[in-house]
């Protein structure tokens, strides 16, 4: 459903029929009276006459006091000032100003007697007044905050706020991330081939097998030696004595059997020789091997804290990506009802695509009613001062959008053609077919605040 059907569906459309004013800024008196059909109010006369202050003294009539200046009463008449306002829903709406009462006392009237506070103007005017240039005195934040509200974006702020604090957290998470990484990236390997480690105990456990094999070896190759002695001694008996022979021949028996054992013994087993001193190399290597690895191993090391690095960095870029999304998506959820509004990915209001404060002086005043238009769908009354600023173009096209919300423009220029005529003249302004001014002061008079009214609830702002 549209923002327009819903505003046709809501409650009637209010506007000021009839504005009474007495000594008030620079106006010393003022009458306008508007019909129903009435939707331009033309305001014209010359510079410090008093036009601003017509639409200043509606402003003030709705509040709240806040809206009200210090001073608000001129220096002339008695000291005291009065605004009133009836409007097309039978309500009366007054404000009193009295030097103990600088920002005025408020009286609320409906049609049927009814009393009321400033909940009420509030309820019709969202806080807006009417006032086209209401939204360009707020601090960027407060403009901010009421425009996504518009779109639809309630505590958008909060919630982009909390994924750009993420972000940020991520952000400051993957930095030593991404530096580890970098700084992996511009280490060189280093040069030659990567040795392989010597495993020094078990080469020991072989080079003392080898050792054992060896001296196994050297004691056989003893025992041939023996046997080679034995024997000759044997031969020498056979030869110095024959009565020894048969002994003789026993013992050479025995001993070349013993030789052939040795020798076969002595043959099957290898000659490892060359294996000692090559393991003796190896081992007398092993630590300039382990210097050289060790630089391997630091190397790799780098390279797999790199890689690492490099894969958290990367898990939370992702995560960075998707706060971002996020906004995005909160963002691309508003709905705008105002034309040529739209937001950034921080959620930051555009004009037309361009920041707000880029926006001339007429885009701002077209931008401005057409807020109020959305934000204040009850009280269909727009006020526009500097009218000079728009030209014949932009004031055309705010005429139609005024119109197709059923909107009263009451607007402040030097001259103008076309709407109903408020002409203000030395602090006077009047509108055709009104009461004489004397009859319209005794009536704001009679309406100041006084002991007769003690019953009612009377507010001083």
């Amino acid at each position: 459903m549209t923002k327009k059907k819903k505003q046709q569906e809501g409650p009637a459309p209010i506007r000021l029929l009839e504005l009474e004013v007495r000594n008030f800024r620079r106006l010393r008196f003022a009458h306008v009276r508007v019909g129903e059909e009435g939707e331009l109010v033309r305001i014209t006369g010359p510079n410090y006459s008093g036009k601003t202050s017509v639409l200043l003294a509606i402003q003030a009539l709705l509040g709240p006091s806040r809206k009200v200046v210090e001073g608000a009463v001129n220096d002339e008449g008695d000291g005291t000032g009065a605004v009133r306002g009836t409007f097309s829903n039978g309500f009366t709406v007054e404000r009193h100003f009295t030097g103990a009462a600088p920002k005025g006392y408020l009286r609320i009237r409906s049609a049927d007697g009814g009393r009321y506070d400033q909940e009420r103007l509030d309820e019709w005017t969202n806080g807006l007044g009417g006032d086209l240039m209401y939204l360009w005195s707020l601090k960027p934040e407060l403009q901010r905050g009421l425009l996504q509200n518009l779109a639809g974006g309630k505590d958008l702020d909060r919630r982009l706020l909390e994924s750009r604090t993420r972000e940020e957290a991520l952000r400051a998470e993957r930095t030593p991330h991404n530096s580890a990484a970098q700084r992996v990236a511009r280490i060189q390997a280093p040069q030659g081939e990567r040795p392989e480690r010597v495993d020094v105990a078990a080469e020991l456990e072989r080079l003392e097998e080898l050792r054992r094999r060896s001296s196994e070896r050297a004691n056989a190759s003893l025992a041939v030696e023996h046997a080679s002695r034995a024997r000759n001694d044997a031969a020498a008996w056979v030869k110095a004595a024959e009565d020894e022979l048969a002994k003789a021949k026993e013992s050479l028996t025995r001993c070349i059997a013993e030789e052939e054992e040795a020798a076969e013994r002595f043959n099957g087993l290898p000659d490892v020789s060359a294996e000692i001193a090559e393991l003796r190399d190896k081992i007398a290597d092993a630590n300039e091997v382990e210097d050289r690895l060790a630089v391997w191993l630091a190397y790799e090391r780098e390279v797999q804290a790199g890689a690492e690095a490099k894969e958290k960095a990367a898990q939370l870029t992702q995560q960075i990506e998707e706060c971002q999304a996020e906004r995005r998506e909160l963002v691309a959820g508003l709905e705008s009802p105002v034309p040529g509004l739209s937001f950034d990915d921080q959620g930051e209001p555009l004009l037309k695509g361009r920041p707000l404060f880029e926006a001339s002086l007429s885009e701002r005043m077209m931008f401005g009613a057409d807020v109020v238009f959305a934000v204040q769908p009850q009280l269909r009354v727009l006020l526009v001062d500097q009218g000079e600023a728009l030209d014949a173009d932009s004031l055309a096209q705010l005429q139609e959008r005024a119109k197709a919300g059923g909107f009263q423009v009451w607007f402040c220029r030097i001259r103008d053609d076309e709407g109903t005529e408020v002409e203000v003249l030395d602090g006077v302004a009047l509108s055709e077919g009104v009461e004489s001014r004397e009859a319209v002061e005794e009536a704001l008079e009679a309406g100041a605040p006084g002991e007769e009214d003690g019953g009612e609830e009377e507010v001083e702002f």
